[in-house]
């Protein structure tokens, strides 16, 4: 049974995917990563500024305001 309660904490260090490609110089875009066996859609920065395509592995490293922070997991 999924937990439907959730703060954005919890998405640290979570991995995921790129639904929506986060451009590159600062741009956002969305991610889907599992909180508590459930998908949500989260708002992402890259940490490096650097562009992620749609379907790209991510992990969540940080949490700004109502955006995560991602980084591609093939150059982790």
């Amino acid at each position: 049974e999924s937990n439907v309660n959730w703060e954005m904490e919890d998405a640290i260090f979570q991995s995921g995917d790129v639904y929506l490609k986060i451009p590159s110089g600062g741009g956002s875009g969305i991610v889907n990563v599992n909180i508590n066996g459930v998908q949500r859609e989260l708002k992402a920065f890259s940490t490096d500024n650097q562009e992620i395509k749609t379907g790209t592995p991510i992990k969540v490293l940080e949490i700004d305001g109502e955006y995560v922070k991602v980084q591609a997991l093939d150059i982790l």
